[in-house]
């Protein structure tokens, strides 16, 4: 539902914009999501870190500096964004990048 956009930085990633997006009442996103244990936030999230992931390691996009991908992503800050990937996967984005090469 949310995975089509989720590479936009404009996706909103709070309930009521998302349930709007989407055409379903808070309410109801909240407890699809809740029945997967989880929250939009952190599915936004994780949808984009795994992507991140993927692109760091794709030479086709070597040429896009960490920050770049970052950006891309909707991620506002360098620094949080390598904190929140660091914490995701145990390894700085450009750790991550540098350790297949």
């Amino acid at each position: 539902m949310v995975s089509s956009r989720d590479r936009s930085p404009a996706v909103p990633t709070a309930p009521a914009a998302v349930a709007r997006a989407v055409f379903v009442s808070p309410r109801h996103l909240q407890a699809l999501f809740h029945e997967q244990q989880t929250s939009v936030a952190r599915y936004v999230m994780k949808r984009r870190l795994d992507r991140a992931h993927h692109d760091l390691a794709d030479p086709r996009l070597a040429h896009l500096s960490v920050a770049d991908i970052a950006t891309q992503l909707g991620f506002r800050r360098p620094s949080h964004f390598a904190y929140v990937f660091r914490t995701q996967f145990g390894l700085s984005p450009r750790e991550h990048r540098y350790s297949d090469r």
